[in-house]
């Protein structure tokens, strides 16, 4: 993949992260939250069921049983309290400190994960200008959340 496709990407995820808990939050009011992270769930469940069947290539399935460590798989529990907490604290917060929280929080835990080499991850290690841009960071969060 191409370093323009990885932005084009990036951005595009970026957009859908900045909208789905707006999104799910709004349901989760005609509904509730846990159906709308349930809805939600089971929406990418069914994509990504579709996404790999067409693929039709089934050596991946196999190779399951021999992944390790077994806390891999947690992402799946990880996904639904991301869901679950962001549809319930926006209508609280809003969408622009809730989001920003999000984001400053998983800079910094990614700068912690890059640090150490977690999770299989080329370490990086911290760097004064990453520490000054996590500063930065919370200077405007600051602004943002006030």
């Amino acid at each position: 993949m191409s370093k323009t496709m990885a932005f084009l990407l990036a951005a595009i995820a970026g957009i859908f992260m900045g909208s789905q808990p707006a999104i799910n939050s709004f349901l989760g009011k005609e509904v509730t939250t846990k159906l709308a992270v349930l809805i939600s769930m089971t929406v990418s469940m069914v994509l990504m069921m579709f996404y790999n069947f067409f693929d039709f290539s089934f050596d991946n399935v196999r190779k399951l049983q021999y992944v390790h460590p077994f806390y891999i798989f947690a992402g799946g529990i990880m996904g639904v309290f991301i869901l679950y907490f962001s549809a319930k604290v926006i209508p609280v917060l809003g969408s622009t400190a809730a989001i920003s929280i999000f984001i400053v929080v998983q800079l910094i835990i990614s700068v912690f994960i890059d640090h150490f080499g977690l999770f299989g991850i080329t370490q990086s290690l911290i760097s004064i200008r990453r520490i000054i841009g996590i500063s930065f960071l919370l200077i405007g969060l600051h602004f943002i959340v006030r």
